[in-house]
């Protein structure tokens, strides 16, 4: 009898932890705020962080990195609501399951406020994937909001 009850104990928390996962993955938006993005978009950006400048952490420019996989030619669009961004890839061949890397740099605005830089990746299929970075320019600094910082070790990417 009480194998029984722990056996239906454990069914239900199996139920249970299979629909918070259905949960969890129904959540994710194409911007990948809640649990991450969904690995069954396509396309997708897999990867998107924001690197400061190491010597000037606080006042930029700052390196946005993607890394992207779809089908057909992936077409980078990058855009900033405000400061002066740098585009180093805009349209790239995806070659099957590799990764295409995609970067910018972004140089923050002497304006105080909380500014926006967006990538959309549109493969040839007219399906589109966006993240989005998220600055605050106070006085002396400008924080990252969105994504978290990435973390720069001993190496830091070349400069574009």
């Amino acid at each position: 009898m009480r194998s029984m009850r722990s056996g239906g104990r454990h069914a239900a928390l199996c139920w249970g932890v299979g629909l918070s996962l259905a949960v969890l993955l129904g959540a994710c938006e194409p911007g990948g705020t809640v649990g991450g993005p969904n690995p069954l978009q396509n396309p997708i950006i897999t990867r998107f962080e924001v690197f400061p400048n190491p010597q000037s952490p606080g006042t930029g420019p700052f390196e946005i990195l993607a890394h992207a996989s779809g089908e057909g030619v992936l077409n980078f669009t990058w855009s900033a609501t405000g400061g002066l961004l740098s585009v180093a890839s805009q349209s790239v061949a995806a070659t099957g399951a590799a990764l295409v890397p995609a970067f910018s740099a972004w140089q923050p605005p002497h304006a105080l406020g909380i500014y926006e830089v967006s990538l959309v990746v549109t493969d040839s299929g007219g399906r589109a994937f966006r993240r989005v970075a998220r600055f605050e320019v106070e006085r002396a600094v400008t924080r990252i909001l969105a994504p978290r910082p990435a973390q720069v070790s001993g190496s830091v990417l070349e400069p574009f």
